[in-house]
């Protein structure tokens, strides 16, 4: 599998809570995990 294949095969699973823009989302998972490196 290359990253084309898996960019496609996990949007279809993808599934992200409507909390306004698309990208509100991953973007708080993203600030977390960077907390976590932080302070780990």
């Amino acid at each position: 599998m290359n990253f084309t294949d898996y960019q496609t095969k996990s949007r279809a699973t993808a599934k992200y809570p409507a909390i306004g823009h698309g990208v509100i989302y991953p973007t708080l998972g993203l600030v977390s995990e960077a907390s976590e490196l932080k302070t780990g």
